[in-house]
């Protein structure tokens, strides 16, 4: 088959599936209407549209759908395989709601199969030099980041940035709401200009950006951090989910079509179309309140701040991240919290802890090491009473069976309809603490 061929039975392939789809969801979307009226009973346009055709989603052992989301630059761009994108979306189907962790690029690890040490963003171009096929590439990279959360991942998306703007574009443009200004007079010119840079400047509030601007808006970090920046990556994939599914869009057949050809030319996907419009048909009963974010960072006091930058003479001259713990440990335990207890993400029931040992400083170090997996510790101080034996924790059974796994203690009861949490450290924790220093960041802190 020659190239005309193929290209010819690609288009009549892609539009005779609209066309399909365009009678299935428009016949549908009728006759459900109409029995909804007659019925009297409501009813959701966007559920009937979605509803034509969908197979429900691949889960893993605790009922969630774990996608790789990767962004790549593309053809034409300097390190067109890296991926600089790197999020897991993990979405829990009973409770509908979504996590989304960010993994910085530039997380160095050592990948047998890559045959050395290397940033993360490395290991798909890597192995796709090496043997030159993209499924191998992506079933190591899938690999590496199963290693480093202990997950499962069931599915990926990879799209470049060409495929980014058209996407965005398609959908008519995305609405953001930065809550102060970017500006980034460093951010590069495109290929081929005759300048160095093309600055950016976007006003802090809501707006609409189109496909050029938003991909900016998610690739600037001269003036803020690769952390700030996967915080809009995120940002923007919230915007598209809202848009994609807002019922203007799903009954224009013109934007659907637009939609269909960027994400047709650009995305590189192992989900079928009817699993992607399963995932479609759910997403509308998310709301912005059911979607976690949260950004592996070298922010130690904040949630999911277990990297740090080393000298970079010891890695000959890369500036890299590590965990400061020294292993992926800390990722793993954070993935089982974040990804697969999110409702206590959602509800960040307020915590306390008091120190009612005889020494110094626990209190503190216990509220950022928790602090560091996501709970909302509001305060910390020492206990009225001095020398407590045993280590309490006044909670609820589900919370208290998440903090017992990083602060063992005896499970007290709240009174009444108290529903804050205290945990009073004592004695025996003191053991558990010199056990293993490390985790509290000891030396990270106190060095």
């Amino acid at each position: 088959m020659d190239l005309q061929e193929k290209n010819t039975g690609n288009w009549i392939k892609h539009h005779l599936v609209l066309t399909i789809l365009a009678l299935i969801l428009g016949f549908l979307t009728v006759k459900g209407v109409a029995g909804a009226i007659m019925s009297g009973n409501p009813f959701s346009l966007r559920q009937i549209v979605l509803s034509a055709v969908s197979q429900n989603a691949k889960e893993d052992a605790n009922g969630h759908t774990n996608i790789l989301l990767l962004g790549v630059g593309g053809e034409g761009h300097d390190g067109s395989n890296l991926t600089d994108t790197i999020m897991v979306a993990s979405i829990d189907n009973s409770n509908k709601s979504i996590a989304m962790l960010s993994t910085p690029r530039d997380l160095y690890v050592n990948n047998l199969e890559v045959g050395w040490s290397c940033k993360l963003n490395g290991v798909y171009q890597f192995i796709l030099d090496k043997n030159d096929d993209k499924a191998e590439a992506m079933r190591v990279l899938i690999q590496q980041m199963e290693d480093i959360y202990e997950i499962k991942i069931q599915y990926y998306a990879k799209v470049d940035f060409k495929g980014f703007v058209e996407v965005v574009d398609a959908l008519g443009g995305v609405e953001v709401s930065p809550t102060e200004n970017l500006i980034d007079q460093f951010y590069p010119a495109p290929d081929g200009s005759s300048h160095t840079y093309d600055p950016l400047y976007i006003k802090a509030g809501t707006q609409t950006l189109n496909g050029t601007t938003a991909l900016k808006y998610a690739r600037s970090r001269e003036t803020s951090s690769d952390f700030e920046r996967a915080k809009r990556q995120q940002e923007i994939l919230v915007a598209m989910k809202d848009k994609a599914i807002s019922i203007g869009f799903l009954l224009n057949p013109v934007k659907i079509k637009n939609l269909y050809s960027a994400i047709s030319s650009n995305f590189e996907t192992n989900m079928t179309t009817t699993e992607m419009i399963y995932l479609a048909k759910i997403s509308e009963q998310f709301d912005r309140d059911s979607i976690l974010q949260q950004v592996i960072s070298d922010e130690a006091h904040k949630t999911a701040g277990f990297v740090y930058t080393p000298d970079r003479n010891l890695y000959g001259g890369a500036s890299v991240l590590i965990p400061v713990y020294g292993d992926y440990t800390e990722f793993k335990q954070f993935a089982r919290l974040f990804l697969f207890d999110q409702e206590i993400f959602i509800k960040q029931i307020p915590i306390t802890v008091l120190n009612a040992t005889g020494t110094e400083g626990l209190a503190v170090d216990v509220k950022l090491y928790l602090k560091r997996y996501g709970f909302n510790v509001v305060g910390h101080g020492n206990a009225e009473e001095k020398d407590l034996a045993k280590t309490t924790i006044r909670s609820d059974e589900e919370t208290y069976n998440l903090l017992n796994e990083l602060v063992p203690g005896e499970m007290i009861s709240p009174e009444d309809e108290d529903t804050s949490i205290v945990i009073t450290l004592g004695e025996d924790f003191l053991e558990f603490y010199n056990a293993d220093p490390a985790k509290f960041y000891a030396s990270y802190f106190y060095q």
